[in-house]
C-alpha cells in the first residue's frame, strides 16, 4: 500500500532520504543501526519491489457481474457442463489461483476464440480488479478436487527469460534490442499479477493469430512456466537505464559529496 518506488535505483533514493527519520525510530526502539552488504541491500530491495506483485482479494460479486456481461455464461454453466462439453465452473478446481487461471485460459485460447466466433460473442477485455473479481466468483462455485499446480508459489525470472526465450516470445517481443524492444514497454508491467495475466488476454487473438502462423505454433505453458514468465515480465523495470556521468559529477558537486569525498 506505501509507494515504494519503481525501479531499484528509485528504492534505494526513498530508503535514503528516509535515513534520518530512520534513525530517530530505531534511537526510540533502542535498535542498533544495522549494516547492509551488496547483496543483502539487492535482496531487500527485490522484496520490496516484489510486493506489488500480490494482488488484493476480489470481490465475487463484481465477479458475477463481469462473468455474465463477458459473455462466460454461454459457454461455461455454473455446474454440470456446457453444450459443447465446457466445464462448468464447479469443476474448478477449489484451490485455483490467478497463475493458474492464465495458464489455463492461455492454453484453452484458440478453442475458446473459435467458440466465441460460432456464437458471436466478442473478446472480451478485462479491466482493473475484473479478473481478480472473475476469479474469486468461480472459487465460490468451485468444487473439483484440489490440484498440485492449482496453487503455485510466485515465479522466478530468471526462469522466465528463458521461458520467455525459449517459447518463442522473443521472435516479436525483443529486450532491448531489436524488434518491438519490449524494454521500452517495461514500466507497463510493473503492476499486479492478474493485471499483466489480463494484459496478456486482451491482446489475445492478436497474439494467437501471429504465433499459430509461426513453426512450431503456438506455445502452451505449465503453471511454473506461467508463474515464472509472469514475473520476469514484472521484473523488467526493476532494472535501471544506465545514467549520465555528466549529470552525475554535477550531481556530486552540488549536494556537497565532495567536501567529504
Amino acid at each position: 500500500r506505501v509507494d515504494l518506488g519503481e525501479t531499484q535505483l528509485d528504492l534505494a533514493g526513498k530508503l535514503w532520504n528516509h535515513i534520518p527519520s530512520m534513525i530517530v525510530g530505531m534511537e526510540r526502539a533502542r535498535m542498533i543501526k544495522p549494516t547492509l552488504t551488496g547483496l543483502e541491500f539487492t535482496e531487500i530491495s527485490a522484496y520490496l519491489y516484489f510486493l506489488k506483485f500480490f494482488d488484493e482479494p476480489g470481490n465475487p460479486t463484481r465477479g458475477r457481474s463481469v462473468f455474465n456481461e463477458k459473455g462466460f455464461g454461454a459457454c461455461h454453466l455454473l455446474s454440470g457442463k456446457g453444450k459443447e462439453g465446457e466445464p462448468g465452473l464447479d469443476q474448478f478446481p477449489q484451490n485455483i489461483s490467478p497463475v493458474f487461471l492464465s495458464q489455463t485460459i492461455w492454453n484453452h485460447g484458440p478453442v475458446m476464440i473459435a467458440r466465441m466466433v460460432q456464437l458471436g460473442i466478442k473478446w472480451p477485455e478485462f479491466k482493473g480488479t475484473e479478473m481478480m473479481d472473475l476469479l474469486e466468483f468461480i472459487k465460490t462455485n468451485a468444487k473439483g478436487e484440489t490440484k498440485e499446480g492449482a496453487f503455485i508459489t510466485p515465479g522466478n525470472p530468471r526462469e522466465g527469460k528463458r521461458v520467455f526465450t525459449e517459447k518463442g516470445c522473443i521472435k516479436c517481443h525483443a529486450v532491448r534490442g531489436e524488434g518491438g524492444d519490449l524494454g521500452r514497454k517495461a514500466k507497463t508491467f510493473y503492476k499486479s499479477l492478474t493485471q499483466i495475466a489480463s494484459g496478456m488476454w486482451n491482446k489475445g487473438p492478436t497474439v494467437l493469430a501471429r504465433m499459430s502462423q509461426t513453426q512450431p505454433g503456438l506455445p502452451k505453458f505449465t503453471p511454473k512456466e506461467m508463474a515464472d514468465l509472469l514475473a520476469y515480465l514484472y521484473f523488467l523495470h526493476f532494472t535501471d537505464e544506465p545514467g549520465n556521468s555528466n549529470n552525475g559529477k554535477k550531481i556530486f558537486s552540488d549536494f556537497g559529496c565532495a567536501r567529504c569525498h
